[in-house]
């Protein structure tokens, strides 16, 4: 088969491409959160007030713990505890 690539290189070839590719997809993205350096002190306290929220939802119902995402919402903002 004269003028052909090896499969293999072929398949690798195409997944150079494919990371150089994402590669610069993921500089743009960067770029564009770059832009909007430094974040606003109230949006990084709400970002982290949410994921703590969701972290220890979601470490809790893995534990098999069945208290909802309000209710875990509930004992972390205001104490409140589930009496049960």
């Amino acid at each position: 088969m004269e003028g052909t690539e090896p499969w293999g290189v072929a398949i690798v070839a195409a997944a150079m491409r494919r990371t150089a590719e994402l590669v610069t997809s993921v500089a743009a993205k960067k770029a564009r959160l770059d832009a909007l350096r430094p974040l606003p002190t109230e949006g990084v306290a709400k970002l982290d007030h949410y994921y703590d929220l969701e972290l220890t939802y979601t470490s809790n119902a893995i534990e098999a713990n069945t208290l909802s995402a309000v209710e875990t919402k509930l004992v972390i903002d205001q104490g409140v505890a589930n009496r049960g």
